[in-house]
């Protein structure tokens, strides 16, 4: 595969057209129509929510290709990440950027030299103020994670589960074409609930808040999040980064997580 071909299958859905059928005027004969319907007819759509559509992608690369795409990252400042605890953030093992087409080339290059993989593509329509999970890893035994939060660190045992990134979209008082996404990762456990969770996670899963981030999001924006520290053994205790960007293999490779807008339909 070329250079150049590789470059445009890492394309992102940025720019793309959306066609919409224009509806033409009714060629029904007129009619008589009661005061009840015609007020019904005038009411505002204030009860329509937002809608946003979302590409996210999985991206393998080798782990000796990971120091430039860090680098770029770390070089991407276009536009502002939101982190719930920034320090916390990177203590967990996590980096990421967000920004638009333009810088997106930068890092799809990169991706591009790397010989990457594409390994999942999901593409989501999200309602506003309603939450999505979307798997990103999963963890076939036990696993211990190191959780940096407050200041503080704890160990915590988990059994088998799932890491998700759980997406969800809010609107912004008198913004039509932007909105608010906000990502957390999740441990969600499969199976047996486990007894190493405190009573009140009730749902099975545990909540990373100090992991979180958020963007102000527009049409034609993306999100990359990646790894910032090295593989960890697999008997080791393992940063949520860890968990989310090295699989339980041995093949010495990462994963990054990017999240794309293409579409904002807001109500009138």
């Amino acid at each position: 595969m070329n250079m150049k071909k590789s470059i445009c299958l890492l394309a992102i859905p940025f720019f793309i057209s959306f066609l919409s059928g224009c509806t033409g005027f009714s060629q029904k004969p007129w009619r008589n129509i009661n005061t009840a319907e015609l007020i019904n007819r005038q009411q505002p759509l204030e009860d329509k929510p937002m809608t946003v559509s979302l590409h996210i992608y999985l991206f393998r690369i080798q782990t000796n290709k990971l120091p430039q795409i860090q680098n770029q990252i770390g070089q991407t400042k276009t536009l502002p990440v939101k982190y719930d605890d920034p320090d916390a953030f990177l203590a967990n093992g996590l980096i990421g950027c967000e920004g638009d087409g333009a810088s997106w080339q930068k890092i799809a290059q990169l991706l591009a030299l790397s010989q990457s993989k594409t390994i999942n593509h999901i593409n989501i329509l999200m309602t506003e103020n309603t939450a999505e999970d979307i798997v990103i890893a999963e963890a076939v035994k036990p696993v211990s994670v190191v959780y940096y939060s407050d200041n503080a660190a704890a160990g915590i045992n988990f059994d088998a589960g799932q890491m998700v990134l759980r997406l969800k979209v809010s609107p912004l008082i008198g913004l039509r074409q932007a909105c608010r996404l906000d990502v957390t990762p999740v441990y969600k456990i499969i199976g047996r609930e486990s007894k190493k969770l405190q009573s009140s996670e009730k749902n099975r899963e545990f909540i990373f808040d100090s992991a979180a981030l958020s963007v102000r999001w527009q049409p034609d924006r993306y999100v990359l999040i990646a790894p910032a520290d090295a593989k960890e053994e697999q008997n080791e205790t393992q940063t949520i980064g860890n968990i989310i960007s090295y699989r339980q293999t041995p093949e010495d490779t990462a994963d990054l997580c990017l999240i794309a807008c293409d579409l904002i339909n807001s109500p009138l």
